[in-house]
């Protein structure tokens, strides 16, 4: 086997995810097991003479060294603490990069000596801001650690930020220039200050700026939603296809002549263009990949995808195991593998154009579909007919900065072709996007069929296949097969979903209420957050059911129309399949984006599955109870989910005066007792009042709460519960809550565990 680097690269990825898998997770027993069956996996290999004692002994080297590093940047993670520690607010550091997201916002980088990275967000104008490049400077501003996964299987912004290297946020509040950069990074800020030049000629076509550098700000959300969908997103990413047309172009300037010093002065071209594009996972692979294969070309060297491939993925992880989960990173080097292994077959038959852009799909689907739950059949036919064009822009906008860079000319003439090509390959992008017959959401698939998928696609498509068919190796095959099978189960076991065997879930959406009531055959919703900034419907809500494995919501029901109860929930309603919406019925008059919906009132009964119902209880539309339709947070519809005889009160922003009023209006009855309170109004001191507590007599409290301004919850609302011997759960500090209820206790699930 003459890619046994491959082999190599391999066991070193394993060997880094059994780290993850230890150290992150801990999963001891699994840990140890997968580690076994790799082990197992390599002596098979030297069994069946499919590698020799040597590359046996280089792989056993390679797991040492996976987990080595692995616990090492773990370890490293780990000491920041001691230098952030909590309430910090100043430190030094280097400004490594610094970045204009919009206008007077910035997003800057920062490396403390000795530590991982800060990227911080300062608000207001910064005066020449490539000066503070290579700087040592005393940063003044909030710190504070990123947010791990809040809800379950939904994104994890903390292990983002560690494959890039970054250990915490800051709100950046002062930058004190301590020292001048040393000269090395003059350059690097001329090059950055021709870039924003170049860009000013297009300021008009955001779409210059993400096509050439991979930047993406100032082009709009719903532009870029498209090209996700479509499956082209991949053009807005410097990768492969730039940096090869740009390979291309070289290769036909130098016109076969192999003087060492036009691949010197290309490399120096690509570390130009790298810069530009702030590096990249996909750029840096490209870019790395070209040097690579220069070298090949200059020292009459073969050259090797996979083998080039393999050894970048070596290095990269040394640098930072965590890149492995860096979504970039791993869609860019699937992507090559897929053309690797895919296009020997596919090609024989589609030809190479159109076999290559099969095989790279092929290989990114199960990703796409694990990452973002969905699929599209556009994906083949946007980059068959937008690709072409692409080629056409690419070279345009490189020759154009090239001759911008040296000459420094507008070309007027060349900025209004692009802008003609830019707008057609939009309108097409805007067409394909319409074909929503061609895509679908995609319920939340484990990732050990995932990754069953990679072992066993690629292994029937590889040359290792032939070997093992030419030799009849047939117990091996079977014995691989095996392994990774076992191997699968315990990955199974290991990322287990719990909260899907969890009844109720009380989703984390920031500052705001979210309710999942979830049996057998029903999902419902009550209340869905809301921000006045983001979509919590489509940024947090979707994701989560879809990730959750629900592809439908049959009930939705707001206690009122509060922002942070209702809005999540009407823009969850344009993306997401909602059957039936029901609103307090005091709203009739009210507008809302829904256009079906059965309006109820206290005294209702909603039956939702056998032994599931819900009882709206409040308000009592009575003539001596006042509301004010004005403020919503008195026409607070309050709801008693019973499940198979455990009750659940859902209070939503009821307040003192609507407790009392309620207290009064049940007193004598036991309507109001409950096993789980969901604490009134965000646990603020305008609820919770002590007869209400009383009445009501929970075991269990939830306090649904984010990061707020308006100091929920109380600290005196926290001592009543906890005077009560009430255990306490919430959003902010515990993340989603999940419920999962038995006929003699409730279990409670909390998605942020603390040790």
């Amino acid at each position: 086997m003459r890619r046994g680097i491959s082999i190599y690269a391999a066991t070193m990825i394993a060997a880094i995810l059994i780290g993850y898998t230890i150290f992150e997770s801990k999963k001891y027993i699994e840990g140890a097991l997968l580690l076994a069956l790799l082990i197992v996996l390599n002596f098979l290999l030297y069994k069946y003479e499919m590698i020799c004692a040597k590359r046996l002994l280089i792989s056993f080297l390679f797991i040492i060294i996976g987990l080595l590093i692995y616990a090492n940047s773990f370890i490293s993670f780990e000491r920041d603490n001691e230098f952030f520690y909590e309430g910090i607010d100043k430190y030094q550091g280097k400004i490594t990069e610094i970045t204009e997201i919009e206008e007077d916002v910035y997003k800057i980088k920062i490396k403390p000596k000795g530590y991982n990275y800060v990227l911080g967000y300062k608000y207001g104008h910064i005066e020449d801001k490539y000066q503070l490049i290579g700087c040592n400077c005393r940063v003044i501003g909030k710190v504070s650690m990123p947010s791990s996964s809040r809800n379950p299987m939904c994104f994890d912004y903390r292990l983002y930020l560690k494959s890039i290297n970054v250990t915490r946020l800051q709100n950046i509040k002062s930058i004190e220039v301590l020292d001048d950069a040393s000269n090395i990074y003059e350059l690097k800020r001329k090059i950055l200050i021709k870039r924003d030049e170049f860009i000013e000629l297009y300021d008009d076509n955001p779409l210059v700026k993400g096509i050439l550098f991979g930047d993406k700000t100032g082009l709009d959300d719903d532009i870029y939603q498209e090209f996700r969908i479509n499956g082209i997103a991949h053009i807005l990413a410097v990768s492969g296809l730039h940096i090869g047309i740009l390979y291309g172009i070289f290769i036909l300037i130098i016109s076969g002549s192999r003087k060492k010093v036009y691949g010197i002065l290309f490399i120096a071209i690509l570390l130009t263009y790298g810069t530009m594009t702030m590096f990249s996972p996909s750029c840096t692979r490209a870019i790395s990949i070209i040097i690579i294969s220069l070298f090949a070309y200059y020292f009459n060297y073969r050259f090797d995808m996979m083998i080039a491939l393999s050894f970048l993925v070596i290095i990269f992880t040394l640098m930072n195991p965590y890149i492995l989960f860096n979504i970039g990173f791993k869609m860019s080097f699937i992507a090559v593998i897929g053309i690797c292994f895919y296009s020997r077959i596919i090609n024989k038959y589609l030809g190479s154009f159109i076999g290559t852009i099969i095989s790279a799909q092929l290989a990114i689907i199960p990703i796409i579909i694990y990452e973002f739950n969905y699929e599209t059949m556009t994906a083949i036919i946007a980059n068959i007919v937008i690709m072409p064009i692409v080629s056409v822009l690419v070279p345009i906008l490189i020759v154009h900065l090239t001759e911008f860079v040296l000459l420094g000319f507008d070309l007027d003439f060349i900025v209004k072709i692009v802008s003609m090509i830019s707008d057609l390959l939009l309108d097409i992008n805007e067409y394909l996007g319409k074909l929503e017959f061609l895509s679908r959401d995609i319920i939340g698939i484990g990732l050990s069929l995932i990754i069953l998928y990679y072992i066993l696609s690629f292994m029937l498509s590889s040359e290792f296949f032939i070997v093992i068919k030419s030799r009849k190796s047939y117990k091996l095959l079977l014995s691989l097969i095996t392994v990774a099978l076992i191997s699968c189960a315990l990955i199974s076991s290991i990322t287990k979903n719990e909260f899907l065997d969890d009844e109720v879930i009380l989703i984390d959406v920031g500052q705001g209420d979210g309710i999942h009531i979830r049996t057998d055959k029903k999902n419902v919703l009550i209340d869905g957050g809301g921000h006045y900034k983001k979509n919590i419907g489509a940024t947090v809500l979707k994701p989560y059911f879809l990730k959750n494995r629900v592809s439908k919501i049959d009930l939705a029901i707001p206690t009122h129309l509060h922002m942070d109860h209702f809005k999540g929930m009407s823009e969850l309603y344009k993306v997401f399949s909602i059957n039936k919406v029901m609103i307090y019925k005091m709203y009739e008059e009210t507008e809302t984006c829904i256009d079906d919906i059965e309006y109820i009132e206290a005294g209702n009964k909603i039956s939702i599955d056998d032994n599931v119902y819900i009882e709206t209880l409040w308000p009592i539309l009575t003539d001596n109870i006042y509301f004010d339709l004005k403020d919503e947070n008195t026409v607070n519809m309050v709801m008693k989910l019973n499940y198979y005889g455990k009750t659940i009160l859902i209070t939503g922003d009821l307040l003192s005066a609507g407790e009392k009023a309620m207290v009064d209006y049940y007193k004598g009855t036991d309507t109001l007792k409950c096993d789980v309170l969901k604490v009134c109004h965000h646990g603020s001191n305008s609820s919770s009042t002590d007869e209400f507590l009383d009445a009501v007599d929970p075991s269990i409290a939830i306090i649904q709460v984010g990061k707020n301004n308006y100091g929920h919850p109380s600290d005196v609302v926290i001592e009543k519960l906890f005077k009560r011997d009430i255990m306490v759960f919430r959003n902010d500090e515990d993340g989603a809550i999940g419920l999962d209820i038995k006929e003699d206790e409730i279990i409670v699930d909390k998605m942020i565990k603390k040790e």
